[in-house]
């Protein structure tokens, strides 16, 4: 999975959907992660209470979300 395009398309979602503020705070999170593990894990655990507690945004990025956590326990990141 290339999860740095599966993450800037949903940041790219986000901002078309009007919901500029979390897209700025999942690329702050982007940006702020110093190696590869930290950005899987912050962003992941991010959009997934996103997505648990708003039921529009769930089904915009809910699948893609859910791949990302799918490829993090895959490669052993246990993201809950």
């Amino acid at each position: 999975m290339d999860y740095l395009k599966t993450i800037n398309s949903i940041i790219t979602i986000l901002e078309e959907a009007g919901h500029i503020d979390i897209a700025e705070k999942i690329s702050l999170l982007e940006d702020n992660a110093s190696v590869g593990s930290e950005l899987l894990m912050s962003v992941t655990y991010e959009l997934l209470n996103v997505i648990k507690s708003n039921s529009e945004l769930n089904i915009l990025i809910g699948t893609k979300v859910i791949g990302l956590k799918k490829y993090c326990w895959s490669i052993g990141l246990q993201v809950k």
